[in-house]
């Protein structure tokens, strides 16, 4: 099967070490340096998970190639004309229950100069195309890692604004996902997953209702032993579901 790489308009939050390759037949192929990604993904039919599932990119298995190992999920983007992608790393802190000390205090402060505490979440990266420009707006790490929280709102509305206005249906469409995802998340008490990211997808070419959001990047997942929930996650769930309801006002 021929296959062909299409990093830049995938890899939007951008993640050191990893490489993406789309495939024809609607998969991503992502390299990943950490293991624990792969073992959960492998895992899965062992989870009790229940609907959180359909919250997770189909998972079609693992390779390893030239001595790399990829997961092979599918491809979000797949026939869409004109693909938008917004990364949005979720949850009030980003390094896990095994983080050394030293590790968790340079996360702490790292965390702290983003809107992960405030927020309990961060864009890390968007790409959304301005069908009057005929061009993408593209934001990079040197962009995203500077958005206040008095901004925040402004950055998701220029990300459902495709040059003809803002998307109001896919917004509502995706809120929807949203509330259900809240609904089985405030519910569970299997996973703590740190420093994952929501991925929202829509065709700014696409003038029909339509979008799709899925929970990606599980490096740092940890079985829930306490009898809790995954509260830092939780926090800015709920905060993002308010911004979305704000811009349907």
């Amino acid at each position: 099967m021929e296959e062909h790489k299409q990093l830049e308009g995938i890899a939007v939050g951008g993640h050191g070490g990893s490489a993406l390759v789309q495939t024809p037949d609607g998969k991503l192929k992502k390299r990943v340096n950490n293991p624990p990604e792969v073992n959960f993904y492998e895992s899965l039919s062992k989870k009790n998970l229940g609907d959180g599932i359909n919250f997770i990119p189909k998972f079609y298995g693992s390779e390893q190639t030239d001595g790399s190992t990829w997961i092979v999920i599918e491809d979000l983007t797949f026939q869409k004309q004109k693909p938008c992608i917004l990364d949005i790393k979720m949850g009030t802190q980003s390094f896990g229950e095994d983080a050394k000390a030293e590790k968790k205090e340079a996360m702490i402060a790292k965390d702290k100069l983003t809107t992960t505490v405030v927020l309990g979440q961060r864009i890390t990266g968007c790409r959304s195309w301005n069908i009057q420009k005929g061009e993408y707006l593209k934001l990079g790490k040197d962009v995203t890692k500077k958005i206040k929280a008095e901004e925040y709102t402004k950055y998701l509305h220029d990300f459902f604004d495709n040059g003809e206005g803002l998307r109001k249906d896919v917004i509502a469409i995706l809120l929807a996902e949203l509330k259900k995802f809240l609904t089985w998340q405030e519910s569970q008490s299997v996973i703590r997953v740190y420093s994952s990211s929501l991925l929202f997808v829509y065709d700014a070419m696409n003038k029909e209702p339509h979008g799709a959001v899925k929970w990606i990047d599980f490096a740092h997942v940890f079985d829930i032993k306490d009898g809790g929930h995954d509260e830092g996650f939780l926090v800015g769930l709920r905060k993002l579901i308010v911004y979305f309801e704000n811009l349907l006002k």
